[in-house]
């Protein structure tokens, strides 16, 4: 058994909740135009995140940190989601 095999038995794997970190910006008073505006991506971009595509390293680290700015909370805080 290689370690990466043992590894990922034994602890679960979990990814950053895309849906639920815009839907808490929404809470937050953000419309999706607002945000996609912020981060500089289309507004139909972000709705491919709602609905499960995952965005490219660069763009999803700048919405975590508007995530963050806008709930006053710390990356490691972000919603996640099992795989």
């Amino acid at each position: 058994m290689t370690a990466r095999g043992s590894y990922s038995t034994h602890r679960p794997r979990y990814r950053t909740d895309w849906f639920r970190m815009l839907a808490d910006l929404r809470e937050k008073g953000l419309r999706a135009s607002d945000v996609a505006e912020l981060i500089d991506v289309p507004r139909n971009t972000l709705l491919a995140w709602k609905n499960g595509t995952e965005p490219a390293h660069h763009d999803g680290d700048r919405l975590i940190e508007l995530w963050c700015e806008w709930t006053e909370k710390a990356r490691h805080q972000r919603p996640l989601a099992l795989r």
